[in-house]
């Protein structure tokens, strides 16, 4: 079930995806007329995506040199704390999401205000509609580095959250190297 869950919810991003490709670039948030999310990157691009050119990272930020290992836990999986909205929240990292995915209680306990008419059916599959509504997040900070105005979905149904290549990518690489997976930033 919880690979069924997860699979919803690439394929919920992807769409959003799909949508925001289909809309013009230089659509502000407030007025574009389809919910965007993330759109796939080419995983051969030499540069990150960054489809709303937007800065992450001031000019003479500094990046850690250190990379982050992280140890499976009991399940398989890995976690990470990263600040969202200068909340720290607890994350899956799913290298196979397209962007953050929050539950509607992690939403909500970072003040972001969804209603149920903000979640829209996005993906049918043979268990039902996926349901959600997309985001955007003040800041999402990360081994030292604060990503402003990053696009996330919220997921009706979701156990625990996503993070997705929307904030990997930026980041540097991710490698798995048998029960560790090293984050190593640019």
């Amino acid at each position: 079930m919880n690979r069924l869950l997860r699979l919803t919810v690439f394929i919920l991003m992807l769409l959003f995806g799909l949508a925001r490709a289909m809309t013009h670039h230089n659509t502000p948030v407030a007025q574009a007329e389809t919910p965007a999310a993330a759109a796939v990157a080419d995983a051969t691009a030499s540069e990150p995506y960054n489809p709303w050119g937007i800065n992450h990272t001031p000019p003479g930020a500094s990046q850690p040199v250190e990379p982050k290992v992280l140890v499976r836990d009991r399940t398989g999986q890995f976690h990470i704390d990263v600040a969202v909205n200068g909340r720290n929240t607890r994350f899956l990292v799913d290298t196979g999401a397209d962007l953050v995915a929050l539950t509607p209680e992690t939403a909500q306990s970072l003040g972001l205000n969804i209603s149920a008419g903000d979640y829209q059916p996005v993906l049918r599959t043979a268990s039902g509609t996926g349901m959600g509504a997309p985001v955007l997040l003040d800041s999402v900070e990360l081994l030292g580095r604060r990503m402003d105005h990053q696009r996330a979905v919220v997921a009706q149904g979701l156990t625990e959250n996503l993070l997705g290549q929307s904030v990997l990518r930026e980041m540097g690489r991710v490698e798995l190297k048998g029960d560790t997976m090293v984050l190593m930033p640019n």
